[in-house]
């Protein structure tokens, strides 16, 4: 009996819970982001942006990746214009999905349907 409960309760626990992810899969995915970043800024960074280069190499989690948009934004805006800018970034902005907690997900802006 006592073999039973045991077994239902970390069954239900097991149910209740988030499955941890996996580390290995999310640092790839971090560097996966890190160099779409590096990539989509490649020409800021040979005209004046090497610090927000080495910002995103530096970056020490999703987090700080996460932040770093709106830089690396602005420095392809700088040097490339901002549309290309703003559609390089939206190809990289679901790139985070999954990776971050909830309050940091971006949410609809009404001046982005303009």
């Amino acid at each position: 009996m006592q073999t039973t409960k045991v077994s239902l309760l970390s069954s239900l626990y097991g149910l209740l819970t988030k499955p941890k992810p996996d580390l290995t899969d999310t640092k790839r995915q971090v560097e996966f982001i890190r160099t779409a970043m590096s990539e989509a800024m490649a020409h800021a960074q040979e005209v004046g942006f090497e610090h927000v280069a080495r910002r995103v190499r530096n970056a020490a989690d999703i987090e700080a990746l996460w932040y770093l948009r709106a830089d690396v934004m602005q420095a392809i805006a700088t040097t490339e214009g901002e549309s290309t800018a703003k559609r390089r970034m939206g190809r990289i902005t679901p790139l985070f999905a999954g990776l971050l907690p909830r309050g940091l997900n971006s949410r609809p802006s009404p001046l982005s349907e303009r």
